[in-house]
């Protein structure tokens, strides 16, 4: 062999040594953070062991932990679950509205927080301003989402341009819980308020005029266009 392939030789050996090493040396560091890691807990379970109120205040910090984290967990499903609902019979209505013509517009003013659905008509300068709330399985008051769908609308007659027609609307879903949420007969008579039952399934549409007496009075939507004119 020669003497530079001898030298070549020695070379790669002294590499391989020296990976070999450098591994060695890195298996060991994990190893003893990992005893470190053990023995920490074992003086930690020694603590608890040794002093019964700290081990109390363990667990109960524990289980606080655990509750919060439920807690958080089941006000998410809830808000998907309301955002959901409400979506629907948001959907539901824009699908309708969108067969007759009408050009549609979600979340005005406001991003998420705004007005539900806006519905116009460029050849008649109408527009049709919804809020929709829809049924939450969890406890909750669906007279207090109702009242929220009125304040919504109402601070929305603030946005209104001139020269065009307006016809406000709330939007439910037909149950049984915000069938029997009524809204007083005046306000409804003072904002020309319209109420839109909407049934998620088959996607009938049913209106409340703002002069009906109650929700028992609801007749089938044909039109869009038969909200107006506003009486």
């Amino acid at each position: 062999m020669h003497s530079k392939e001898k030298a070549e030789k020695c070379v790669e050996s002294a590499m391989a040594i020296s990976q070999s090493k450098e591994s060695t040396m890195t298996c060991g560091m994990m190893i003893l953070e990992s005893l470190s890691r053990i023995e920490s807990r074992k003086e930690d379970v020694k603590r608890m062991t040794s002093n019964p109120d700290l081990e109390k205040q363990h667990l109960h910090e524990q289980f606080e932990e655990e509750m919060k984290n439920k807690g958080l967990k089941r006000k998410k499903q809830e808000e998907i679950a309301v955002k959901n609902a409400e979506k629907i019979v948001v959907d539901r209505i824009e699908g309708r509205a969108k067969l007759e013509g009408w050009d549609t517009e979600k979340h005005v003013h406001g991003g998420e927080g705004g007005i539900d659905l806006k519905l116009k008509k460029k050849k008649n300068n109408r527009l049709v301003v919804i809020e929709a709330k829809g049924e939450r399985k969890s406890v909750g008051s669906v007279k207090g989402r109702v009242e929220r769908a009125l304040g919504q609308i109402i601070m929305d007659m603030n946005n209104e341009e001139a020269g065009k027609e307006y016809a406000y609307c709330v939007a439910f879903p037909c149950t049984q819980a915000f069938e029997r949420c009524r809204i007083p007969i005046r306000p409804r008579q003072q904002l020309k308020l319209k109420i839109i039952f909407v049934e998620c399934c088959s996607g009938l549409l049913k209106v409340v005029s703002p002069n009906a007496e109650g929700t028992g009075d609801a007749i089938d939507l044909s039109s869009f266009d038969e909200l107006f004119p506003v009486v």
